[in-house]
């Protein structure tokens, strides 16, 4: 099995969310995410990811 709560090291900035599977929505609080640089599936935070999209948007426009 996968490990979908472990995280790439490419930073959150790089994520593009995806769709869930069923028992992922136990996870309430995580969104399912895939990372645009290596490609690894994971299960994040949406608040976090939003974050840092944010913080690297207004660092660099």
């Amino acid at each position: 099995m996968l490990n979908y709560f472990s995280r790439c090291s490419c930073g959150l900035r790089h994520l593009v969310r995806i769709e869930r599977r069923p028992w992922m929505r136990l996870f309430s609080s995580q969104r399912f995410y895939q990372c645009s640089a290596c490609g690894k599936k994971q299960l994040a935070s949406e608040r976090a990811v939003n974050d840092a999209v944010w913080k690297y948007r207004s660092q660099n426009p």
